[in-house]
């Protein structure tokens, strides 16, 4: 399960994954952003602190960053924040932000939530997620 959330008044869309995180899931993700009539401007903030296996690897995520680049194609500078407590979480931002470099994309890799709120320019209370 996931949950995905849009603040269209500060042009954010902020994504809490939860449990396994697959690639369909991902695959998902990308094509609720480009539903979005104002994604191409949006900044994106994932928070993988809820995610307890990420079910990826090298060749997968590759895959997923060839996708990637095509649905960039028109889009504006964008800002990526990934929200990685947790060691796996973190590590696959980085090998994430490593292969999507040179893509248009800033990206900022964070275990601690008010250096993304900071980065993205945002309050802290739009990165937490007040559902279900």
């Amino acid at each position: 399960m996931d949950r995905l959330v849009f603040h269209e008044n500060h042009k954010l869309i902020c994504w809490f994954p939860t449990g396994d995180l697959t690639s369909e899931m991902i695959v998902n993700y990308y094509l609720e952003m480009k539903a979005c009539v104002w994604g191409q401007q949006a900044d994106r903030f994932c928070d993988f602190s809820q995610v307890d296996n990420f079910v990826l690897n090298y060749n997968i995520m590759q895959s997923l960053v060839t996708y990637r680049q095509v649905a960039l194609k028109n889009h504006k500078r964008i800002r990526l924040v990934s929200y990685c407590p947790h060691d796996v979480g973190y590590a696959f931002s980085r090998m994430y932000q490593m292969l999507i470099e040179g893509m248009g994309i800033e990206t900022f890799i964070t275990r601690e939530l008010e250096p993304a709120a900071q980065f993205l320019g945002v309050s802290l209370a739009l990165l937490h997620f007040d559902g279900d």
